[in-house]
């Protein structure tokens, strides 16, 4: 099991590394080809998607976390159950985001803020954008389905495929027909998506040991517990969305369309970096929900603490990498103009991220349990004062306000989220900060360190300077993390595996030398054979 889930965990990563990689190659060269209002129009309608997911009613991680329970059990049969309730109801729930997109496609200028006529596609990419929710939402039963089995390394495959395939085609399309940008890109996402949830579907439907999927597994008791559990998701989802994906609706209406790019660019650049952090916690929603189905809570407790002493060691890091080589990294990739404009986004928005790091794996134990819903709640109120603090926050002093109101959301959450998760695991705050947290404080004041003094002595200005820079202070700060936060078992662990894979690359290279001295012996039994 801890090698699966090691593996689902590395395979995440690469994902996410992956993503990141193609958003700095992308992000230029759709800003530059849509131009600074269209891209809002863009981000805005992205904004729109993500309130359209509340729709789903948090039935996709509640299949996943039956799913799990399922398996843990095994009673495949409750397993075909789940997956097959849960994609009639989403495939309804699809259709009726379907029709919201396709209304807004008779009139978009009337909620993307654009003067009438001045967008001549903006109906076809809101029909296509509601086309590709309509795959969406029956997908995630799918991909709920892959990650209760744990088989997160076939489905980022898929991903990862599907991502760059796609992100190469967006760039022919808008390097040589730039004219219908938003077009391509609608089309080109619906497109491959559509191969993306094809596959997907045969390897749930169709695979060995796969599910499988009837109208008469389809049962409203069933559907009905999915609900129960989904609505605390789902309540999680939206108040994480209302929080987010209001900014850029509400810079449009307030600071103007063309202001949205200095807020979504900080924020992209946040999100690749978080994403990779996240990815690795992934897995740990199932396999804290199997642990749970098999009754083993002393075990629950090791392995919460655990993975979120991994997860807190990977984005409390690029949270202060963020704060470090944010700036000077923004003006070297967008332009001096987006980095200026922007910066003091990406320092708000960074410093929400040390609050989200500090919580991290916190929500994954609550879901795994089924005690997210007071959180739930909690989070919803939170996301709603963000939202009216944002208004007159942009009001007076533009996009930094914006990106203050969400840092205090995530501020606020993520201490209620942590204090939830120890009171179910029966431990106080200060013993997950000393478990955690506190581990971790000396290398992440080192990496400060290095970084600050990167910035006053070098010229940051080149990809080289600033690789480097992150290369030695993540060396610097892996160091001292695992001669800091590991305990003895730990660090020996740590020190076993690293030789293993040297001994490994040792007997690989004594192999390959070995095949390198052969080749004249098969001359040699030929002669002999004469």
């Amino acid at each position: 099991m801890k090698r699966r889930l090691l593996l689902n965990s590395l395979s995440g990563s690469v994902l996410a590394a992956a993503y990141s990689a193609v958003a700095f190659i992308m992000a230029p060269v759709i800003v530059r080809s849509l131009g600074n209002q269209n891209y809002g129009i863009w981000d805005v309608l992205q904004s729109l998607v993500g309130y359209l997911g509340v729709l789903d009613l948090g039935i996709s991680p509640a299949v996943v976390r039956y799913v799990a329970l399922a398996k843990g059990r095994g009673d495949t049969r409750e397993a075909d159950r789940v997956v097959s309730s849960a994609l009639v109801l989403l495939g309804g729930f699809g259709l009726i985001g379907f029709g919201c997109m396709a209304l807004l496609s008779l009139a978009p200028e009337l909620v993307l803020n654009v003067p009438s006529g001045s967008g001549s596609g903006l109906p076809i990419v809101c029909f296509l954008v509601g086309a590709n929710i309509l795959l969406e939402f029956p997908g995630a039963a799918l991909v709920g389905y892959l990650f209760g089995t744990q088989q997160h390394y076939f489905l980022n495959s898929i991903r990862l495929t599907n991502m760059l395939l796609s992100a190469a085609t967006i760039y022919t399309a808008l390097t040589h027909a730039p004219g219908n940008g938003l077009v391509w890109m609608a089309l080109i996402n619906f497109g491959f998506n559509l191969v993306q949830y094809f596959i997907l579907a045969l390897r749930v439907l169709r695979g060995r040991g796969g599910a499988r999927f009837s109208f008469a597994h389809f049962s409203w008791p069933l559907a009905r517990e999915l609900y129960r559990f989904g609505a605390k998701s789902v309540t999680l989802l939206f108040a994480s969305r209302l929080r987010r994906q209001s900014i850029p609706i509400v810079i449009a209406h307030t600071a103007g369309l063309d202001r949205v790019v200095y807020f979504a660019i900080p924020n992209r650049l946040i999100e690749s970096g978080w994403s990779l952090g996240t990815a690795l916690g992934a897995p740990l929603t199932p396999h804290l929900s199997h642990l749970h189905g098999a009754g083993d809570r002393d075990a629950t407790r090791r392995a919460w603490l655990g993975a979120a002493r991994g997860l807190q060691f990977c984005l409390l890091g690029l949270a202060v990498g963020m704060l470090g080589l944010g700036r000077p990294f923004m003006a070297r990739w967008m332009g001096e103009e987006y980095a200026a404009a922007g910066s003091w986004a990406l320092g708000l928005l960074a410093t929400g991220a040390l609050f989200e790091g500090y919580a991290a794996g916190s929500g994954s134990l609550l879901v795994s349990r089924g005690r997210h819903g007071p959180l739930a709640k909690f989070a919803l109120v939170v996301s709603l004062t963000s939202i009216l603090i944002s208004i007159p926050a942009t009001q007076a002093v533009g996009v930094a306000g914006a990106a203050g109101a969400v840092t205090f959301g995530a501020a606020v959450l993520a201490l209620r989220s942590v204090r939830s998760a120890c009171q179910e695991i029966g431990i106080t705050m200060m013993d997950h900060f000393r478990a955690t947290t506190l581990r971790l404080v000396l290398p992440l004041v080192a990496m400060a360190g290095v970084l600050t003094t990167a910035r006053l002595v070098l010229n940051l200005d080149s990809y080289p300077v600033i690789l480097a820079s992150a290369l030695f202070a993540s060396c610097v700060y892996t160091a001292l993390a695992v001669a800091w936060a590991l305990d003895r078992d730990e660090r020996e662990e740590v020190v076993g595996r690293v030789s293993q894979l040297f001994r490994r690359a040792d007997r690989a290279a004594k192999s390959g030398s070995l095949v390198e001295q052969r080749p004249g012996r098969p001359e040699a039994t030929e002669k002999e054979g004469d």
